[in-house]
């Protein structure tokens, strides 16, 4: 969609909402079914209303040991990027009677049509309002659903990075509460191929979920739903400890590991590639410098998600370049290294944050986007510095 269609379109569905703001509320939703206010506080609105609510315990991240020899620049723009906690801030649960969630996007609404701003945060807003009041002509009349529903289904649903750090904790926490057994889970409709594994190993099974795509939108006999686990795209020490516990329950973190759970130190070395986009062009000289230095190559396309798992599993270094498939560096040995390519355009501070929730050492390396390749500055491919790559790399292992 052309940047002059899509602003014409915002304006149009922008005077719309305008115009439903104008209407009383019960005409407005029984024309539209769409909600037309904000609650930015859900527990306020549980007190309120009488509705069971529970605190889930702090909201923590957790930031990096840096490792000497990274690159400033990008560190700079990673730690700018980092958003902390309020002081004392609170994971939280609320138990909602005849809640209802709408779309994709899961976004959950109490009665009356009033979005729960921070059970379903926006992102990108741009100046406009919530998504769900401003992004939309109409919805669909609700589907009741029956019993008490959990709500597992957040924004992001399109690579196992979101997957497993903005959904399968909130599974967690709806379990955390302690309201009682649930029903039925509402996620996201994805085409996302590892999904049903992740959930099944979340005990999750296929039967038990309410998949919403664009037009979905279901009115809850009683809705348990949860603040989010952490802010998007910085992933907390809390949602590793799930993730590892329900995705390698195993005691062993490093092959070898003892039936006590007592792991040999680990030796293993990899360097992940990519062959889709953001590949790295010298990608070859860089493996024939790593090589000598223990490094196995290794590339998740193609892969299972065990196999995805058994590749990082107890590996003391990893390099690699930005990319969704790093989650998995959860697995990695306990104190391992993660040296990470990034662009000056494209510094993403999420494994920067998961690297220390992981209690990992960090280190990253500016790498340059080749101005042939095709795509913007987040898919281009790059060229990175093998001599610059290998200091760093002797750091991290004390070669």
């Amino acid at each position: 969609m052309s940047r002059v269609i899509r602003d014409a379109r915002r304006r149009v569905l922008h005077g719309v909402t305008k115009v439903r703001g104008l209407l009383p509320q019960r005409v407005s939703d029984a024309i539209f079914h769409l909600p037309d206010t904000l609650c930015p506080d859900a527990r306020s609105l549980a007190a309120a209303e009488g509705w069971r609510s529970t605190d889930l315990g702090p909201h923590e991240i957790r930031l990096p040991e840096v490792m000497e020899g990274s690159s400033p620049e990008i560190l700079a723009a990673l730690e700018r990027g980092v958003r902390h906690p309020a002081p004392g801030a609170r994971l939280f649960a609320v138990e909602v009677p005849r809640a209802r969630v709408l779309g994709q996007t899961c976004t959950a609404i109490a009665p009356g049509g009033c979005v729960l701003e921070d059970i379903s945060p926006d992102i990108m807003r741009d100046g406009r309002p919530h998504r769900a009041v401003s992004t939309r002509l109409f919805a669909q009349p609700p589907r009741r659903l029956g019993g008490r529903i959990g709500l597992a289904g957040d924004v992001g649903h399109k690579n196992i990075y979101l997957w497993m750090f903005d959904i399968l904790p909130r599974i967690e926490l709806v379990r955390a509460a302690g309201f009682g057994e649930i029903d039925r889970w509402i996620l996201p409709q994805s085409n996302f191929p590892v999904a049903g594994e992740l959930l099944a190993r979340c005990g999750v099974p296929a039967e038990s979920q309410e998949r919403l795509g664009y037009w979905g939108h279901v009115e809850c006999e009683t809705l348990v739903a949860t603040s989010p686990a952490g802010f998007r795209s910085h992933p907390t020490p809390r949602s590793v400890e799930y993730l590892r516990s329900v995705l390698r329950p195993s005691a062993s973190i490093v092959p070898g590991a003892t039936a006590g759970g007592t792991s040999p130190p680990s030796t293993r070395r990899i360097y992940i590639g990519r062959r889709g986009r953001r590949r790295l062009v010298n990608e070859s000289e860089l493996i024939a410098a790593l090589s000598p230095l223990g490094f196995e190559t290794v590339y998740f396309e193609g892969l299972t998600l065990q196999q995805q798992i058994d590749a990082v599993a107890g590996a003391s270094c990893i390099v690699a370049t930005h990319g969704a498939g790093l989650a998995h560096i959860i697995h990695a040995a306990p104190g391992a290294s993660l040296i990470e390519f990034l662009t000056p355009e494209y510094p993403k501070m999420t494994f920067f944050l998961l690297a220390g929730a992981c209690r990992m050492r960090y280190g990253c390396i500016e790498v340059k986007g080749v101005k042939a390749s095709s795509g913007n500055a987040a898919a281009r491919d790059i060229a990175v510095s093998v001599p610059a790559t290998v200091d760093l790399v002797r750091r991290a292992t004390g070669d």
